[in-house]
């Protein structure tokens, strides 16, 4: 508090500051420009995808183009065959189940000229008996037939038609092993050099045939190895380790007369009835003679089992699905086979291959001599050949 000079009291009181003036608003902000409305475009059409390539064979992959060497191809086995079923038109025909055996006497013929024969042909029995006996006491007398028949026609002309019609005779006694009547060498030797140096050498076999009922070429289509084997299974107990291989030389549908049934055509006369059956012809190889009558009686063995059993080739064939029952099979024949591989007169064909070889050598010999010939000329003379003559 201060005293002022009046005596008077008075509060001091600082000098009023002026407002302060209010701070401008800030300018409006210009309204946003519209945003420019996006102009529509059509949504492009889906590309049209390629059309998938052909799917692969089943158990095939597609190898990649950029492998190599390229993966191995993966082995699918192929689907089972199914198995044989009777078609409903099969009726069972009674057959014997050996047809060849019926025919012909139980004990196999093996000799088969008549003591006739060689008393009635001279000539035969002078030039040719001695080298037949000599053939027919290594083999049998179907292997030795055919080189008689050549000794005959070659030393005896007058007299070959006796010893064909003696083959013929003999062929129709059924033999237990094939017969050819047809002129051929002697099996004499093997794998050796006989007199005249000719190097012979054969080959044994048993020839063999079968039918089945109810079968066809086209259903058996695909089962050569299920046969195959099984005749395996008929030999495994006595020749297997003797035996080479297993051929199958035709397959084939025949027609065989029924003794069962006969029919009566429009024509009114009575003839047997047939019915198809398949029959199969196969070759079993063999490393010996003495394994070629075993391999022979095992088949003949088997398919004369007594007391309705069945075979072990019937049996086996069922098993693998060939046959619907072991009484589709019977045996046709079983018979020894011996075949000459090389035969006599190889040295005939030498003698042709050197003089061929001998005069492509003369002539090209001669084609040199005249090139070398037209080459040596000198130049004028050449000319003068080509000048005219006057």
């Amino acid at each position: 508090m201060h005293h002022g000079e009046n005596g008077g009291s008075a509060y001091y009181r600082p000098p009023s500051r002026p407002a302060p003036r209010p701070a401008p608003r800030p300018a409006p902000r210009p309204a946003p420009a519209p945003r420019p409305v996006p102009r529509l475009v059509p949504r492009p059409a889906p590309a049209v995808r390629p059309a998938p390539g052909p799917a692969p064979a089943p158990g095939q992959r597609p190898s990649p183009a950029r492998w190599w060497p390229p993966p191995a191809p993966r082995y699918v086995a192929p689907p089972p065959k199914p198995r044989a079923t009777a078609s409903p038109q099969y009726v069972y025909v009674p057959q014997p189940r050996y047809y060849y055996y019926y025919s012909r006497r139980p004990t196999p013929v093996v000799v088969f000229t008549r003591p006739a024969f060689w008393s009635q042909s001279a000539c035969v029995r002078n030039a040719c008996e001695a080298q037949f006996h000599q053939c027919s006491s290594l083999y049998d007398g179907c292997a030795c037939y055919p080189g008689l028949l050549q000794c005959a026609q070659s030393q005896c002309a007058v007299e070959y038609v006796a010893a064909r019609d003696e083959c013929n005779y003999a062929l129709s006694q059924m033999p237990s092993c094939r017969l050819e009547c047809a002129p051929k060498s002697y099996p004499l030797t093997t794998d050796a050099n006989d007199d005249d140096g000719n190097s012979i050498v054969v080959s044994y076999n048993v020839m063999s045939s079968v039918r089945i009922q109810g079968a066809t070429r086209a259903t058996f289509a695909g089962s050569d190895d299920e046969f195959s084997q099984a005749i395996w299974a008929v030999l495994a107990n006595t020749t297997w380790p003797n035996v080479s291989q297993v051929l199958l030389d035709d397959v084939l549908d025949v027609q065989i007369a029924t003794s069962s049934s006969t029919t009566l055509p429009e024509g009114g006369a009575i003839v047997t009835a047939t019915t198809t059956v398949l029959e199969i012809h196969f070759k079993v190889e063999v490393d010996s003679n003495a394994t070629m009558h075993r391999v022979q009686q095992a088949l003949e063995a088997d398919m004369l089992r007594q007391n309705d059993t069945a075979s072990v080739l019937a049996t086996t064939l069922l098993d693998r699905g060939v046959l619907f029952n072991t009484t589709q099979l019977s045996m046709v024949y079983a018979l020894t086979a011996i075949d000459v591989i090389s035969t006599q007169g190889n040295e005939g064909w030498l003698a042709l291959w050197i003089i061929l070889a001998s005069l492509v050598v003369v002539a090209l010999l001669i084609g040199w001599r005249v090139m070398t010939r037209e080459r040596s000329r000198r130049p004028e003379e050449n000319l003068h050949l080509l000048q005219p003559s006057t």
